[in-house]
């Protein structure tokens, strides 16, 4: 009786922890200006997980301060929570994207304004989408936490490719607090990063929560009749976690 207790027991931890690493933890976040001190709100972040015919669809969303729809960026995970289809969507720019996971290849596809491109590369890992940097940091924080440097590539559906990125714990951050780790990704792409530059993430170091990110994002911003990259500082609460 003891014995089937115990396996019981054991059975029900591990599907705890898978569960925890499939799911979703859901936030809201407001996204402002970099260095406006919170004074200039661009928009606010929430995210979502459904199931559709047994698979996972994790969207995260980005809403203007007057709640138009800016943007949204989809992972849609197969029954054994393997990523097979991302979809990036900017309503406004009149631009979305899509990404195929085809065995070892991927497949991009690309339109802005009714015009469109396409094309197929070999998939490099590990890919890390923004549905997935949180199970990313789940996954390494403790490596990262030591000092271990770690490379990831991520979507530029723009550019029809997989860029990489250096992940690394620095020290020293004028976003350094007690509790907390500042970890930064930047990518040694020269071209990509005259677009995108650094960004630092503040990762609760209990919760392994992900509280803040500052610097570069995919989101941009209307200057003078022109959409650009913008620069951000995001704050991120957890329902869920607060009403535990």
């Amino acid at each position: 009786m003891k014995k089937s207790k115990r396996i019981r027991d054991i059975v029900i931890l591990h599907l705890v922890c898978a569960m925890t690493l499939t799911a979703q933890d859901l936030f809201e976040a407001d996204i402002y200006l970099l260095g406006s001190n919170k004074e200039v709100k661009l928009f606010t972040h929430k995210n979502s997980e459904e199931i559709q015919n047994g698979e996972r669809v994790w969207t995260q969303y980005y809403y203007q301060p007057d709640g138009t729809l800016f943007a949204t960026d989809q992972l849609i995970l197969d029954r054994e929570a393997n990523w097979h289809t991302h979809k990036t969507a900017f309503p406004l720019l009149k631009e979305f994207s899509v990404m195929e996971r085809k065995g070892e290849n991927l497949a991009f596809f690309y339109s802005r304004d009714g015009k469109s491109k396409s094309k197929d590369r070999k998939i490099e890992q590990p890919v890390v989408f923004g549905p997935t940097q949180q199970r990313f940091l789940y996954e390494n924080i403790d490596r990262i936490a030591k000092g271990e440097e770690l490379m990831i590539f991520t979507p530029a559906p723009e550019f029809l490719r997989l860029i990489e990125f250096k992940v690394r714990r620095i020290e020293g951050s004028e976003y350094e607090r007690p509790g907390h780790m500042v970890v930064e990704m930047g990518t040694q792409n020269p071209i990509i990063s005259w677009f995108l530059g650094k960004s630092f993430y503040v990762v609760d170091l209990d919760s392994k929560l992900i509280m803040e990110i500052h610097g570069a994002s995919i989101l941009k911003r209307e200057v003078k009749g022109k959409w650009e990259y913008v620069n951000v500082d995001m704050y991120f609460r957890y329902p869920e976690k607060a009403s535990d």
